[in-house]
């Protein structure tokens, strides 16, 4: 997973609108790529297929669960996992690499986070074997696709992909207890690797300031068909001026 992350202001929030949440905005979003050519495919590429929307979806909410409030860092972030080779869950490389490059960007998450595949062959439904970080062909061939996701206290996180019949509640239990303990050595190896702590913002990242004004004063920082706004934006090369419903600016 090559996983970048950029870090922008209010305006750079992603706008959303469906039936059910509509006009909703999200300060933090995941984008994932899977070409044909990280599996040595060709093929077209495009607009993201069903499954890049659920893997991407799996890895956002895997890493929202460390995010800092929007008064401690009032950024918007976005992360974007491009994959370029694949025998394992590219979903979990998604989480782990977008944690270090939230990190690396100088985003403060409240912990660490990092996810692993477990798979289950069931030769034996009694005794079945539970498989750690399985590569392609054990996902294609195993009973299971179970992607945990989490931190060192808990799991943020995780989707169980069931291929044959015959998997018991003990079968889970032991796969999540696995999982646990792969989840805290990948941990350790992010650790290791020196960016286990957010890093200093760069001097490319956008300043932001946030002033409080009351309500009734909006209109007057905007102006007559928003010419007042425009004039500060124009004033103050390279700025952008956003005023909230509530009267933060």
């Amino acid at each position: 997973s090559l996983a970048t992350c950029t870090l922008g202001d209010q305006s750079m929030q992603l706008r959303v609108d469906d039936a059910l949440e509509p006009n909703t905005e999200k300060r933090f979003y995941l984008q994932y790529a899977f070409p044909p050519s990280s599996v040595g495919e060709t093929g077209r590429t495009g607009a993201p297929g069903r499954r890049e929307v659920g893997h991407g979806a799996l890895a956002e909410k895997a890493l929202r669960y460390a995010l800092p409030d929007a008064k401690t860092f009032p950024y918007s972030m976005r992360v974007e996992s491009l994959i370029t080779e694949s025998c394992g869950s590219s979903s979990m490389a998604s989480v782990c690499g977008g944690c270090l490059a939230l990190l690396d960007a100088g985003v403060p998450l409240t912990t660490s986070v990092a996810g692993v595949a477990m798979g289950v062959l069931l030769d034996d439904v009694d005794d079945p074997v539970v498989l750690t970080d399985i590569l392609g062909i054990e996902d294609a061939l195993g009973g299971m696709d179970f992607k945990v996701a989490g931190s060192r206290d808990g799991i943020s996180a995780f989707q169980l992909d069931v291929k044959e019949l015959g998997l018991k509640a003990a079968t889970l239990e032991k796969a999540l207890a696995q999982a646990r303990e792969a989840r805290l050595h990948v941990l350790d190896e992010m650790a290791s690797r020196g960016v286990d702590e957010p890093q200093a913002l760069s001097d490319s990242v956008p300043k932001t300031k946030t002033l409080q004004v009351e309500p009734n004063k909006i209109g007057k920082i905007i102006g007559k068909g928003g010419e007042t706004i425009r004039g500060l934006i124009a004033d103050y090369c390279l700025a952008n001026v956003d005023v909230g419903d509530e009267g933060a600016v």
